[in-house]
């Protein structure tokens, strides 16, 4: 869709139009995000017997970490510089 492209134009172009702090702010935020959804994923499958119960929790864990990113507007590494 022309409209949805336009708009990860017009996003891209504003974290470009940051400082390098920014850049280095948003990218060390959302990396930390990240990180804590990794030690959580696997301190929630710690001690799981159930091999399916085991991997839902570990997936529900990593994918809060990306909905923080998301949600606190902060920029991966690659989503900047991409």
């Amino acid at each position: 869709n022309k409209e949805v492209l336009h708009h990860l134009e017009h996003h891209g172009a504003e974290l470009l139009q940051g400082t390098w702090l920014q850049q280095f702010l948003l990218a060390f935020s959302a990396g930390s995000f990240i990180c804590m959804a990794a030690a959580l994923s696997a301190v929630l499958s710690t001690d799981i017997h159930g091999y399916g119960i085991s991997k839902l929790l570990q997936s529900v864990a990593f994918t809060a970490g990306f909905f923080m990113v998301v949600v606190s507007g902060s920029a991966l590494f690659t989503e900047i510089n991409v």
